[in-house]
């Protein structure tokens, strides 16, 4: 089985909710690893944005978005060249029921949009 997700965000997306509900929001879509990462980036938005861009094209590829108890916190990339995304809770057991043993994603960004998309298989 191969799934495959895909996500665009504008900056501006992210950066409304960062500065309107600012930690609540922080909280509710990242981990507390990934939001001390993102706070140490010289642009943080962009940061922010790459991670939730990864998380939405994750929830594509599983093929339930936002639900089902996937929830974007159970989706966690730190960055820093680690090719490596981390899944708990719904997101980890979505993996585990699916037999998926590999999981490959590539993500970039210009001045004011980030891409990401993940193969599941």
């Amino acid at each position: 089985m191969l799934l495959v997700g895909v996500d665009i965000i504008e900056f501006s997306q992210i950066e409304k909710p960062l500065v309107k509900y600012g930690q609540r929001f922080k909280k509710l879509v990242y981990t507390e690893r990934e939001i001390s990462v993102c706070e140490k980036c010289t642009n943080s938005v962009s940061a922010y944005a790459e991670r939730f861009a990864l998380k939405e094209a994750s929830m594509k590829a599983f093929g339930t978005g936002a639900a089902n108890g996937i929830y974007w916190s159970q989706i966690e990339y730190l960055g820093n060249n680690q090719k490596t995304l981390n899944f708990t809770g719904k997101s980890k057991s979505f993996i585990e029921e699916n037999k998926i043993t590999n999981v490959s994603f590539s993500i970039s960004s210009s001045n004011s949009f980030s891409v990401a998309v993940v193969v599941l298989s």
